[in-house]
C-alpha cells in the first residue's frame, strides 16, 4: 500500500508545481512566493509583518531609461519613516523619499553632492494620496494629489505649492540642519 501512495503523493507534487509555474508563482525560502509583473502592472505590497524584508526589489538596465517617474500611493498615521529609495553605481549616488514630522523629506546624493529638503503637504492624516517622484533636468519633483509638493534642485534650491514650510539645504558629513533651522557645525 505505501509503495502505491509514494508515487501518487510525487505525482501530485509535480502537477501542483507545473501549475504554479504556469502562473508565473516562484517559490522561495520555502514559504514566501513573489510573481513577476510587468512594469505597468499594478503591485499589491502587503507584508508578513513576523519577518522583516524588502517588500519590492527591482532591477532595470539604466540605460534603456530616459526619464525617471515612479507613481504610487501612500496611506499612513505615522509621522515617520521612508517611503522609497533606490540607488546606483553600487549605492554611490543614492534616493530616498521619507516623512519627518508627517512632511515629506527627500535626500539624495548625485555624484558626490548631498542635499536633503522638507516641505509640502502633511502626508501622516490617514488619507490615500498620491504621489509622485519624478527628475527634470537637475530637479527632483514630488507631486502630492496633483499639486506640486516640493521641487528640489541640486543647488539646494526648493519651492513648496502649498505654502507649507519648507527647508532645504545642501549637507555634507559634517553639516547638518537642526529643528529651529539653524547651523551645526559639531561633529
Amino acid at each position: 500500500m505505501a509503495v502505491f501512495w509514494k508515487p501518487m503523493a510525487a505525482g501530485l507534487l509535480l502537477t501542483v508545481s507545473l501549475t504554479l509555474l504556469g502562473w508565473g508563482v516562484e517559490v522561495q525560502g520555502g514559504t514566501q512566493a513573489k510573481k513577476v509583473v510587468s512594469g505597468e502592472a499594478t503591485v499589491y505590497l502587503g507584508q508578513d509583518r513576523d519577518i522583516w524584508r524588502p517588500i519590492i526589489h527591482t532591477a532595470s538596465n539604466l540605460s534603456d531609461i530616459s526619464s525617471i517617474k515612479s507613481t504610487f500611493q501612500l496611506r499612513t498615521f505615522d509621522p515617520e519613516g521612508a517611503i522609497f529609495y533606490g540607488d546606483t553605481k553600487n549605492g554611490d549616488d543614492w534616493f530616498v523619499l521619507g516623512l519627518k514630522d508627517g512632511l515629506p523629506l527627500m535626500q539624495f546624493s548625485i555624484g558626490g553632492n548631498h542635499v536633503s529638503a522638507e516641505g509640502g503637504p502633511q502626508l501622516n492624516d490617514g488619507k490615500w494620496h498620491k504621489l509622485e517622484v519624478s527628475n527634470q533636468n537637475n530637479f527632483v519633483i514630488l507631486d502630492v494629489d496633483g499639486s506640486k509638493g516640493l521641487v528640489v534642485g541640486m543647488g539646494g534650491a526648493v519651492q513648496t505649492d502649498r505654502g507649507s514650510p519648507n527647508r532645504g539645504t545642501p549637507t555634507s558629513p559634517r553639516r547638518d540642519l537642526n529643528r529651529q533651522g539653524k547651523d551645526d557645525d559639531s561633529v
